[in-house]
């Protein structure tokens, strides 16, 4: 069985196929995905982009693919006034987590140990199961097991140093499952 092969990106254009990747299925340069259908393909875009909802992808044989972001659960953290919700943006930011910013609220993966922080500081956590489209940015996952490592200072030498986890891109095909 040959595998279609998504590569182009094209204007929104009528789709024959539909895949559903959470947000960090969509950052993946290479992969393959299940349709709602059932059809595995793959895609191949161009290292350091990332899909979007309501993304179009052309194959050779000119089939097209819209990828849709799939719901996942999400901690969302709500508050009445823009100071609160820029404290609590501050203390996440701080750990590097992956927000999407709202009017009111924020959003991230969940995970129940940031939502115990966040709780800390006096805000009430929600779950939500809904597609995540955080700010784009740089982001690290912090461990403490690998040995790279580096400081974060202030402008009078002040600061703390810390390891990263640098998640390095693997070279095996991924697989991603789309909701039918």
């Amino acid at each position: 069985m040959t595998i279609r092969h998504f590569t182009e990106r094209v204007a929104k254009a009528k789709a024959n196929l539909v895949a559903e990747l959470d947000f960090d299925e969509r950052q993946r340069a290479q992969g393959r995905a299940i349709t709602t259908s059932g059809e595995a393909v793959g895609i191949f875009i161009e290292r350091g982009t990332s899909l979007k909802h309501g993304d179009h992808l052309r194959s050779v044989d000119g089939a097209v693919l819209r990828i849709d972001a799939k719901p996942e659960l999400l901690s969302v953290v709500a508050a009445a006034l823009p100071r609160d919700l820029t404290r609590a943006a501050y203390h996440l930011g701080n750990r590097h987590v992956r927000l999407e910013v709202g009017p009111s609220s924020l959003a991230y993966q969940a995970d129940h140990v940031l939502d115990d922080m966040v709780r800390t500081l006096g805000f009430e956590v929600r779950q939500e199961l809904r597609p995540f489209e955080p700010e784009p940015g740089a982001y690290h996952r912090h461990s403490h097991d690998d040995g790279h490592g580096h400081s974060h200072g202030d402008a009078h030498g002040h600061g703390h140093a810390h390891g990263h986890d640098h998640h390095h891109e693997e070279r095996i095909p991924l697989i991603f499952k789309a909701r039918s």
